[in-house]
């Protein structure tokens, strides 16, 4: 149906911003390991603030498929896909505070924060995943995993222990990376599956010899 077209298109538009913001936000924390400042937040706020709004375009593009299909492990799904784009906006935000440096213990505990709710909303979407789907809930895992290892970066940052919690949160971000990566792949192979057939498979015609 045409409703539950436009909710997967949605899905997997969101899930390239995902991919987009992720490699975006893994860029930024890879420039604050080898530089050794904070100079790369920038982008790892961008980046985050991508991510966020891939989660809400996959969270209105599940409602969709939702009141079609009324599936109910989509409520996960959905709740999921909140949490998630709440956890990026707030990691944005945290960053941002960061940044200007007045308040920097504040944001590392809000950075915490975010990435944990953003790690629950991950996993929550692992579960709401079809069980004929295992891909698409594995990425989703693996973003959970990512998301978490970054949680626990912003805690070690604030115990100063800096240059474990900048590796960590590298290690957390390309993590998400290839868990967005995973969860897109799933979606629009997805999609090629479920295309209809062309008009020339659809018909075969026999050939008429004269």
């Amino acid at each position: 149906m045409e409703i539950v077209k436009q909710g997967e298109d949605l899905i997997i538009t969101g899930a390239g911003f995902l991919v987009a913001g992720t490699i975006i936000s893994a860029i930024g924390a890879t420039n604050v390991i080898i530089t050794g400042t904070d100079n790369g937040l920038e982008l790892v706020a961008r980046g985050n603030a991508v991510e966020g709004f891939g989660n809400v375009l996959q969270a209105i593009g599940r409602m969709k498929v939702y009141e079609i299909e009324g599936r109910e492990e989509e409520i996960l799904s959905i709740v999921g896909c909140w949490f998630q784009a709440g956890g990026n906006f707030t990691n944005t935000v945290a960053n941002e505070v960061i940044l200007e440096g007045t308040e920097e213990e504040e944001g590392l505990r809000v950075n915490a924060l975010g990435s944990g709710v953003q790690s629950v909303g991950a996993s929550l979407e692992a579960v709401g995943a079809p069980v004929d789907r295992p891909l698409e809930s594995t990425g989703n895992w693996v973003i959970a995993l990512g998301s978490s290892i970054d949680s626990i970066a912003n805690l070690f940052i604030l115990q100063d222990k800096k240059k474990k919690g900048d590796a960590l949160a590298v290690i957390g971000s390309y993590l998400e990376v290839v868990g967005a990566l995973i969860e897109l792949y799933a979606l629009t192979s997805l999609r090629e599956e479920s295309l209809p057939e062309t008009e020339d498979n659809r018909y075969q015609y026999p050939r008429i010899s004269v």
